[in-house]
């Protein structure tokens, strides 16, 4: 075996640092999620009083989220009451993401669940495959998997059957099982990145909700302010007009001069 150059030792150091990283990170993780339950709870009791709180926060989330939305998924998702964030007790890095909607014209169940079980790839370096590998961050080595959470549609309000060509549904993301290079009828999973997206809702969307929708009010507001400026502009303006013309108006004729 060729000796080690002084670069694959520093990278087998890192990699070593990088696990004892995750392993601190995975600590502070627990201890939060427990510190922070009951407060959670609290919030949760409150936000029944705010109208379309979370529609608004999952919008203000942006392009991250907006690029898996189609029109009809927007127009369900205004009915969308309640986010829910259940962590594991034993490894709070597996969650569940409960969504809660209003009475809509397209569920017939209007609670939607699924769990995203963490599970790590080989925890050191001697048991990766390819040792060569310098890729030594915690995405390189996690993973997840998830079973398909049925979702009871009206008749004919199906969102997740979409013709050719057409943009799939954001609600895919509750079929996704992580099917990877497992031979399949149907293929694939039809969301590949249901997983990062779920992670978003959770360590993104969830925690940051209240500033999230706050934020949305202060753009709405400076949006208002805005119009309103422009208005009392272009009034200004037409009275200023109107004023001018009617000075004509007003001003007697001149008299010819005589030659």
């Amino acid at each position: 075996m060729a000796e080690e150059t002084d670069s694959q030792t520093v990278f087998k150091e890192l990699s070593k640092l990088e696990h004892e990283f995750e392993q601190a990170e995975f600590e502070i993780l627990k201890y939060s999620t427990k510190l922070l339950k009951p407060l959670y709870e609290k919030r949760k009791a409150l936000l029944p009083k705010v109208e379309k709180f979370w529609s608004v926060a999952f919008e203000q989330i942006g392009e991250d989220l907006d690029q898996y939305l189609t029109p009809l998924d927007a127009e369900l998702l205004e009915s969308l009451d309640t986010i829910d964030l259940d962590r594991d007790e034993t490894d709070p890095r597996t969650f569940t993401l409960t969504f809660s909607f209003k009475d809509n014209k397209f569920l017939e169940t209007t609670t939607l669940s699924k769990t995203f079980t963490y599970v790590p790839k080989p925890s050191s370096p001697e048991d990766d495959d390819d040792e060569d590998s310098e890729d030594i961050t915690e995405s390189a080595r996690v993973s997840y998997k998830s079973t398909k959470a049925p979702i009871k549609w009206k008749q004919g309000q199906d969102l997740t059957k979409t013709k050719p060509g057409q943009p799939i549904s954001f609600f895919t993301f509750f079929e996704w099982e992580n099917k990877g290079e497992e031979e399949d009828a149907k293929g694939g999973d039809v969301f590949a990145n249901a997983h990062e997206v779920a992670i978003l809702i959770a360590e993104e969307l969830y925690p940051n909700a209240v500033k999230l929708y706050t934020d949305a009010l202060i753009e709405e507001e400076e949006d208002d302010e805005e119009e309103i400026d422009l208005e009392e502009m272009l009034t200004i303006e037409i009275t200023d007009e109107e004023d001018d013309d009617e000075d004509e108006e007003d001003e007697p004729p001149r008299k010819k001069s005589k030659k």
